[in-house]
């Protein structure tokens, strides 16, 4: 896990970076470089009207919102991110070269990898938003809570979400260019799966998108405070402070058991206590602070957990403030020594199912990259590609444990959504294989 590769410094020499600074200057010369080669080749033409939003888009994420993602340091660059952006180079790169291949210019593929880059980066991002606003990004400010909902670069894009955007944004590129809608898809079908491919690493260097407890040789493990392990404290597969909760991480604080001579146990908590708030006072020259932030809001299981994993330091002050079964409130406090700091700086053994879906989308792509010489109608490839990673997906989720079931499918959201997609892949395969059959079949495998 390398959740941040390296930081980024706010200023050169004196002079802003982010925001109305010097990497602002730096893409707006790019954009009128790119904006005179468009009128020097094909004149005022429709590809600026096409590409100037993205160009003005892309100037307000550098002018806003890189300096409120910034820390002290910098702005972090994240493994996460990061392979997000490789995965985007290489299937821009190979989209470029079968399209070439297909005797299209390489400006074509640019307008349209812009155009879906973004619309399934916000696709993604909006899918994961909403599976999961009340946990993770309904914040005290409008401010908290927008740059929460901005800050993907540490994860939090969900694969269905990013589909969906591309596809809305490829289709409304093929329309007002006119261009063979299925051709055009076969073409960048394999880039999808190889930029998945990649973009999985990335999950793995965040460590999200968690597999189950795993007893196999190349089961891994990750540090303190990541996604997988603070899961593991939610439910009681680690105990933090010797606290045993409820395994719903949004169920209420309610200590169901404490260990024996534990932090909990000396700081007089018991079976039933209900934690309304945990409120930490760390050595100077840090600042005290207090889970939830919110007094009105409640505490719940996952709050509890991220409280107590925060907590490394000798000297540092507890106070557990409690509901009894009778309603009574109490305030339990303790200050930590040294030998009380005994928990675990590692998960439990999982299963590494980030490098399981990246594996298997690197050999959908060759799969895709091998049958298109083969293709026998326009569309195949891309039917193809919607009929495999479903199956893929629903087989990924079943050792995954990060997503909870949705209702009574017995299902997480993801292979809900695979469902649908089966069905679209029949729809798709039913039209595909009624279209005029190509009248010949090029023989290089990448063509």
């Amino acid at each position: 896990m390398r959740t941040i590769l390296f930081h980024i410094p706010n200023q050169i020499g004196g002079a802003p970076l982010l925001g109305f600074g010097i990497l602002l200057a730096v893409w707006a010369c790019i954009c009128l470089a790119r904006l005179g080669w468009i009128v020097y080749r094909h004149g005022w033409s429709s590809e600026i009207s096409s590409e100037l939003p993205m160009m003005l888009l892309l100037a307000v994420v550098i002018a806003w919102v890189l300096p409120a993602l910034s820390d002290d340091a910098g702005l972090p660059i994240r493994g996460y991110g990061m392979m997000v952006f490789l995965g985007v180079i290489a299937g821009v790169g190979l989209s470029v070269y079968r399209a070439q291949r297909e005797g299209y210019s390489a400006d074509l593929i640019y307008s349209l990898a812009l155009w879906m880059c973004v619309a399934a980066i916000a696709g993604a991002r909006l899918f994961y938003v909403i599976e999961y606003w009340n946990e993770s990004f309904q914040k005290d400010t409008f401010r908290a809570t927008l740059v929460a909902v901005l800050n993907y670069t540490q994860g939090g894009l969900v694969v269905y979400g990013a589909f969906a955007g591309g596809v809305v944004a490829a289709t409304i590129f093929f329309i007002r260019h006119k261009l063979p809608v299925l051709k055009f898809a076969d073409i960048v079908a394999p880039s999808l799966t190889l930029g998945l491919a990649l973009g999985r690493i990335g999950c793995f260097l965040n460590g999200c998108c968690y597999g189950g407890l795993c007893d196999r040789p190349w089961a891994v493990t990750f540090p303190a405070g990541s996604p997988v392990y603070m899961h593991q404290a939610s439910i009681g597969q680690i105990p933090l402070d010797g606290i045993h909760f409820d395994p719903d991480p949004f169920a209420a604080a309610v200590v169901k058991s404490v260990d024996e001579n534990s932090i909990a146990a000396q700081a007089g908590l018991h079976s039933g206590d209900r934690l309304v708030a945990i409120m930490i006072d760390p050595p100077s020259p840090k600042k005290p602070f207090a889970y939830p932030a919110d007094e009105s809001t409640q505490l719940s299981v996952a709050g509890a957990t991220e409280a107590l994993a925060t907590i490394h330091d000798p000297g540092t002050k507890l106070v557990f403030r409690t509901l009894s079964d009778a309603g009574q409130p109490t305030a339990h406090s303790f200050t930590l020594t040294a030998a009380d700091l005994v928990q675990p700086a590692r998960s439990l053994p999982v299963h590494p199912a980030q490098l399981y879906s990246a594996i298997g989308a690197l050999l959908l792509t060759l799969f895709l990259l091998a049958w298109y010489p083969f293709r026998r109608h326009e569309g195949e490839v891309t039917a193809l590609m919607i009929s495999i990673y479903p199956f893929m997906r629903i087989l990924e989720e079943s050792i995954r444990t990060d997503e909870p079931l949705i209702g009574r499918t017995g299902m997480t959201i993801s292979q809900n959504a695979s469902v649908l997609l089966i069905v679209a892949a029949i729809t798709l395969w039913i039209f595909v294989l009624r279209s005029p059959r190509l009248k010949y079949i090029r023989a290089p495998l990448l063509a």
